[in-house]
């Protein structure tokens, strides 16, 4: 799972083999099970059975008012007793604990007891009610194939060629084999050496694989245990959709907690009051009667979404203008990813002049990048940063605006399609002295980013008709989300590019009118 706050996935909408009766039946059977464990879910939330799977409210519901209370007897992780107080359990929790000690996991070893735990329940007629409950409030495994390192070969490049996401989906996919054969290679061993005990075996790789995919793109972080380490699948809640963006605000919040819960049967067959830890839902606003509840999974990239929850959002915008997508760059063979993201400039700078330093480090003001020479610049590197920031505040000052290719987000993706911008002019050379050197240094290594920049947005197989076509779906297919990523990354290139042409013509202009450049 991913750390920090807690998540889980988009809702899928109903595969055609789903029951949707039995979708509305399951949300039933898991409100009793929370409800005789002394939880509570508020009667105004439905779970609608049609093909949009989701929550719903049936009434009007006030700011403030719980939604649920979820005992934590109801989770499931990896210290739950369903998988810990039973022999498949244990013997599960000690061939992991095992494999880790033999081979580093790739994975989270709390996801991985959980995907095993699962699969092999959910092959069982006779199971924990709650879990078997649980198991069947999820979607059919197809739902999940949305999910980028469920596509085939064809599909990942053909839609994924040219994003750095395709090199993650292949070591997700490499992780997740290698995880697997360590861990059936150790369970085993356990059972060669346990004669005596029943050699149940794991379920099959696709099993696995598809409990997995649930596990991980819906268990919440730090939610199972009270000082945040043991990741949850919190029944119900894991059923709200994700929205966020410009615009948006939570429908929910939710926490770890412990209240005073009346479970319908104690041991002793009474009914008392107890102490229990919770994970308590709160409407954040008024919503309405008819209103899909939602949740938020925080600010995260197309990249992100698509590699963990299976969809992309078309204008993946925070509220201040920043973009949550960034775009891994790689300014030439050999030097490191530099992460570039649209928005303020808090957001573009620092990946803007990493990327340019990569071209005023070359002793030949980035001669070879690209076949093309180029003079050499006077400057040295540690002065540039400083330099190039006070020369973009003075253009904000001159020109309020000025940069807002850079620093805005409403850039139009037929501009500069030739993607080699102004690249390759380095100005006048009549300049003299240390400023004027400088200056032409500059201009050299923006000509540099420029043309790299154009070529980034070139190498991405999605392009032209088939890139539209993706855009023109708006279905969450993996074909429409592919090219929600693939022109979120483009534009980005796109408003870089033309920065870094805006800049350079301006300092050339400086140097055209005897102006003294960028500060020493």
């Amino acid at each position: 799972m991913i750390s920090g706050r807690p998540e889980k996935r988009r809702r899928p909408a109903a595969a055609d083999d789903e029951d949707t009766s039995t979708c509305s039946s399951s949300w039933d059977d898991m409100v009793q099970c929370i409800s005789s464990s002394g939880g509570t879910v508020h009667s105004s939330l439905t779970f609608s059975s049609s093909s949009d799977r989701s929550v719903k409210t049936t009434s009007n519901v006030s700011a403030g008012t719980i939604l649920m209370q979820i005992p934590s007897s109801c989770l499931l992780s990896s210290n739950a007793e369903c998988l810990t107080a039973t022999d498949y359990g244990i013997r599960l929790i000690d061939a992991v604990n095992l494999a880790s000690q033999q081979q580093r996991l790739c994975n989270n070893i709390s996801d991985l007891l959980l995907a095993f735990f699962m699969a092999h329940t959910a092959a069982q007629s006779n199971t924990n009610q709650l879990v078997s409950s649980y198991l069947a409030t999820l979607p059919p495994p197809i739902s999940y194939n949305g999910i980028p390192r469920r596509w085939n070969e064809d599909q990942l490049t053909s839609l994924l060629g040219g994003t750095s996401l395709l090199r993650q989906v292949r070591a997700d996919q490499r992780d997740l084999r290698s995880d697997y054969d360590t861990i059936s290679a150790s369970w085993n061993a356990g059972n060669d050496q346990n004669t005596s005990t029943s050699t149940t075996p794991l379920p099959s790789s696709q099993q696995f694989d598809d409990m997995f995919a649930a596990v991980s793109s819906r268990g919440f972080a730090g939610l199972g245990s009270d000082d945040g380490t043991i990741d949850a699948m919190v029944p119900l809640l894991d059923l709200l959709d994700h929205r966020r963006g410009a615009g948006c605000k939570k429908d929910v919040r939710y926490r770890r907690t412990r209240t005073s819960i009346v479970p319908s049967k104690q041991d002793n067959g009474t009914h008392e009051t107890v102490s229990s830890t919770v994970i308590e839902v709160v409407a954040d606003k008024d919503l309405p009667a008819g209103s899909i509840v939602h949740d938020t999974y925080g600010a995260k990239g197309n990249g992100q979404l698509l590699s963990r929850y299976g969809f992309c959002i078309d204008n993946n915008i925070e509220p201040d203008g920043s973009s949550n997508d960034v775009v891994e760059f790689v300014a030439k063979e050999g030097s490191p990813a530099v992460e570039l993201r649209t928005g303020p400039k808090a957001y573009t700078y620092g990946g803007f002049v990493r990327a340019l330093e990569v071209f005023l480090d070359d002793g030949d003001g980035g001669k070879g990048h690209d076949g093309c020479g180029g003079d050499s610049g006077g400057a040295t590197s540690s002065d540039e940063p400083d330099d190039m920031m006070a020369f973009l505040n003075q253009c904000d000052e001159e020109d309020a605006g000025g940069f807002d290719m850079l620093y805005g987000n409403g850039m139009d993706d037929k501009e500069s399609d030739d993607g080699d911008g102004d690249g390759g002019d380095d100005g006048d050379d009549n300049d003299d002295g240390g400023s004027a050197e400088a200056i032409k240094a500059e201009c050299t290594a923006l000509g540099r980013l420029s043309t790299a920049l154009g070529r980034a947005r070139d190498r991405y197989s999605l392009k032209g008709k088939d890139l539209q076509e993706g855009l023109d779906k708006k279905d969450f297919s993996p074909q429409y989300c592919a090219a929600v990523l693939v022109q979120s990354e483009r534009r980005t290139l796109q408003l870089f590019q033309l920065a870094a042409d805006k800049i350079r013509r301006r300092l050339q202009g400086e140097r055209e009118d005897g102006g003294g450049g960028s500060s020493s």
